[in-house]
């Protein structure tokens, strides 16, 4: 994910630290975002300059939150390998938000936790629908109960449920795979549906995903 920023940022800084304006970079919108919500915990997983991410987070958001964790990758994991390696971190927390480093959203955590537990769901995804999806994965849902039948990683279709990169996880649902290289989205996820877990949709606003060069500057527009 990260090389398709690389002409914007350089290989030598991560693009959770890509510059948006004179004062901000991505990870104060998304960290921002976070406190305002009320989070108290956070675990970072990182892996690509790892030493860079650590010393912004301690040096402008220590006293922000009541801790802070990192999780790192001596060798890329991928994202499904990065949630497994933070498991140790995790610990014995019942349940805990995986946000994607490099998409913005709006407040809507709590009303996530409440949808899962009304589900009691083992893994929730939020969604936005979206008529022309692009590039971007699209969940397939059965609207009534707004469980999940499939994911597309791939975003084959123009019209459906795009996925947020925001994720409410149950821990234990995790027992049984082991921490390796591997993709939450094109493995883990689609292995949660095959074997029948709990997994649901959560109905949520926009998003924005800046992810490649074009989403990223028009996303800079808006914060000028």
């Amino acid at each position: 994910m990260g090389s398709r920023l690389q002409s914007v940022t350089g290989p030598a800084l991560p693009k959770f630290l890509c510059p948006l304006n004179h004062e901000d970079v991505l990870a104060d919108v998304i960290l921002n975002g976070l406190i305002q919500q009320g989070v108290k915990e956070v675990i970072f997983a990182t892996g690509h300059l790892h030493g860079l991410i650590r010393s912004f987070i301690l040096s402008k958001y220590k006293n922000m939150f009541e801790s802070i964790h990192f999780s790192s990758e001596s060798s890329p994991l991928g994202t499904g390998g990065a949630i497994l390696n933070s498991r140790v971190v995790v610990g014995n927390r019942e349940a805990f938000f995986v946000i994607n480093g490099d998409t913005v959203h709006g407040q809507f955590l709590d009303d996530i936790s409440i949808f899962s537990e009304n589900k009691n769901a083992d893994l929730v995804i939020a969604t936005t629908f979206k008529e022309l999806c692009g590039d971007q994965a699209t969940v397939a849902v059965d609207e009534t109960t707004w469980r999940v039948l499939d994911f597309n990683y791939q975003g084959v279709s123009k019209v459906g449920h795009v996925n947020s990169g925001i994720y409410l996880l149950r821990t234990e649902t995790l027992v049984g795979f082991e921490t390796r290289k591997m993709s939450f989205e094109c493995d883990i996820i689609p292995n949660l549906i095959r074997n029948n877990k709990r997994v649901f949709s959560y109905p949520g606003p926009e998003f924005y995903d800046i992810g490649t060069p074009v989403r990223l500057a028009d996303f800079k527009n808006l914060c000028m």
